[in-house]
């Protein structure tokens, strides 16, 4: 929007607003940093924090009260409850008990806080909230606030839109090392009336963060928001520290040059712990491998991860994911952490090795299910790729899992259709993108609702030693988002009592499809015309295949097929549509060694245009007249020029004659 000029009172600084906030900016050079260009992951953000919020202030009230069981008191006599909590006052302040909590300790914790609004920690002296209700909220029963840390605040403007725009009870900090920066925060505030609803901090953020580490639930946030200049890695260790169990990581990465190209591979590894992966599907490599930096970070101090949403956007990465406080589920993590075998010199073609596996050895109690982690047989790929011949380089190692929860995205489609797109002015782009995750998730939707039969197939019913209870299903999509499958198969289990609006998939749930693939480049390697999108699409289908969109690049697709069929799916077409020359696919190219591989599978050829089928018998014939009719051409060109030259010299010996007639006459 155009900015709206301010009087002179206040030293020339426009007003930009976006959402419902509004922030003021001085004209000329600016002391901190605002980025217009980020308002899609901005709107993007208050929407999934809203999902987020709901499904938690939903989870917390269908917990039960406490309850009075008798508990074995420790030798000194004191509560366990007095031995989990952060000792108050100057005396006690940073003091932690050694003794570990119990899981009753923890449900009291918990408890206490839905009733009683915890302050966070103070670093130089952060201005407390005195009332964190919203407007909208105001005069009904007080509920669970959502505790939120923008930990690289800048202006801000995206804690201003977080107290403004939720629907819910928020507790807002806003923090940043730049006293500029605050004492901008401090001004946009006052300016948009939140005094009273979001704090003040001027701290580096991993320090303050750090400050929150091993406290209990009550003084750390259920979001934190990292959204950095460059790679968010850094404060990764101190931010999944600073969240409740159950709370919500959301991360910006903008070096997409180091997470998604294999221009830096060194730097990519010391800073993600893996390579990148060279080719098309870069990008969708780099969101795995910033969940493998997070799920790393998070392991450590028995911290499961869950993606909920993760998108490549422009030159940057967005990710929303929930964390959990499970020894149990980390030790998933090896299997479904994988290294990827990438032919990126010759056909494209890739396949993924797991560090581990995960599997389900029988039980003589049905509902007691017992996982096994075991090593994982290695390599399963061969150091020549076996489509076209060509050297396979390693990537990884990075996130194997699924990169979305689809109930998430189902949330946040349903709030699109009333929202006020003068406020959310990218809606429009939200719901295309959203759509397209949606599609993703199509893959996982049959795997998430399968029991677990074999030890070879990823299952999703939780270990417990009680039977699982099956939630209902998750909203139903709104009518703006795409089918999901034909089928309606059951919800997933999962061990929650509650019926909570995103269910969580299993901690070994695996992608089985984590890349994508393009017809252009399948194309290219043959050297022949590409097939549209549904060209490739029809043909797979009709094998028996799935096939959906990917929102990394446009014309990308995702499919079940493997790359034998896809290779089978590409010489078919060759051969039907777009016959290629002999020269175009000369021997030693990766285009060759697919044809070859063809040969030895028994297919019947016909991929030039002088072999094979009705063409390849009348193929010399018609090179033969393409021949002849060049012949005629030229020929009719030379005989052209003939003519024309020769009315120039008719006209040439016209104009000598009377020319020596004139000299003539002019003698006489």
């Amino acid at each position: 929007m155009a900015p709206e000029k301010l009087s002179a009172e206040v030293k020339k600084l426009n007003t930009i607003k976006e959402g419902s906030a509004s922030i003021l900016v001085p004209e000329g050079p600016q002391d901190v940093f605002y980025n217009p260009i980020q308002q899609f992951n901005r709107d993007l953000s208050v929407l999934a924090i809203r999902a987020f919020g709901e499904d938690r202030i939903a989870r917390v009230a269908s917990k039960p009260p406490g309850r009075n069981h008798r508990q074995k008191r420790p030798k000194n006599g004191r509560d366990h409850r007095s031995l989990n909590t952060v000792k108050s006052g100057p005396e006690g302040q940073g003091q932690i008990n050694d003794e570990p909590p119990t899981k009753r300790q923890k449900v009291d914790s918990e408890d206490k806080a839905v009733t009683q609004e915890q302050d966070p920690p103070e670093v130089d002296q952060p201005e407390k909230p005195q009332d964190g209700s919203n407007e909208s909220n105001r005069g009904h029963r007080r509920q669970y606030p959502i505790s939120i840390l923008d930990a690289l605040s800048a202006t801000g403007l995206r804690a201003l839109r977080y107290a403004k725009e939720l629907p819910f009870d928020t507790v807002v900090t806003a923090n940043d090392m730049s006293k500029d920066a605050t004492a901008s925060i401090k001004q946009n505030i006052k300016h948009n009336g939140l005094e009273d609803r979001i704090a003040i901090s001027t701290a580096n953020a991993q320090a303050y963060m750090y400050t929150l580490a091993g406290n209990d639930d009550g003084t750390k946030y259920d979001v934190v928001d990292l959204d950095p200049y460059g790679t968010a890695v850094p404060f990764l260790d101190a931010a999944v520290q600073a969240l409740k169990s159950g709370g919500l990581l959301c991360v910006t990465c903008t070096d997409a040059g180091i997470f998604a190209s294999c221009g830096y591979p060194e730097k990519t590894y010391s800073l993600y712990g893996g390579l990148p992966i060279k080719g098309l599907h870069s990008h969708e490599g780099g969101l795995r491998l910033i969940l493998h930096a997070i799920s790393s970070s998070a392991s450590r101090y028995g911290i499961a991860v869950e993606p909920l949403l993760s998108l490549s956007i422009d030159f940057y990465a967005r990710l929303f994911v929930r964390v959990k406080q499970s020894p149990a589920d980390v030790k998933f993590l090896a299997g479904r952490t994988m290294v990827v075998y990438n032919c990126d010199a010759g056909c494209g073609a890739w396949s993924t090795q797991y560090l581990a596996r995960n599997s389900i050895y029988s039980n003589k109690n049905p509902n007691n299910i017992v996982w096994k982690h075991s090593f994982a047989q290695a390599p399963t790929s061969p150091p020549l790729c076996p489509h076209c011949g060509f050297k396979t380089h390693l990537s990884g190692p990075m996130f194997g899992g699924p990169l979305h929860n689809h109930a998430f995205i189902h949330r946040i489609l349903d709030y699109l259709p009333s929202l006020d797109k003068s406020i959310y002015q990218t809606t429009d782009r939200l719901e295309g993108m959203l759509i397209t995750a949606l599609e993703e998730c199509d893959s996982l939707h049959d795997l998430t609702t399968t029991n677990p039969s074999s030890p070879n197939k990823p299952s999703h019913a939780h270990p417990s030693n009680k039977p699982a209870t099956a939630p209902p299903p998750p909203p139903a999509p709104s009518s703006s988002s795409a089918p999901t499958s034909s089928s309606n198969p059951t919800p997933p289990t999962t061990t929650t009592t509650s019926s909570p609006l995103i269910p969580p998939l299993h901690p070994s749930t695996l992608d089985p499809h984590p890349f994508p693939l393009f017809p252009s480049a399948l194309a290219k390697v043959l050297h022949c015309a590409a097939p549209s999108l549904a060209h490739l699409r029809g043909a797979l289908r009709g094998l028996g295949h799935r096939c959906w969109r990917s929102h990394t690049k446009p014309g990308s697709l995702r499919t079940d097929a493997s790359w034998d069929t896809v290779w089978r799916v590409m010489r078919a077409w060759v051969a039907q549509e777009a016959r290629v020359r002999r020269r175009a696919v000369r021997e030693g190219t990766a285009g060759c060694g697919i044809l070859k591989r063809g040969r030895e599978l028994g297919e019947g050829g016909g991929w030039f245009v002088d072999e094979g089928g009705e063409e390849g018998e009348n193929g010399k014939e018609k090179e033969k007249e393409k021949e002849e009719r060049k012949e005629e051409c030229k020929e009719a060109g030379e005989k052209k020029e003939k003519e024309k030259g020769k009315e120039t010299g008719e006209r040439g010996d016209g104009e000598e004659g009377e020319a020596d007639g004139q000299e003539e006459e002019a003698e006489g």
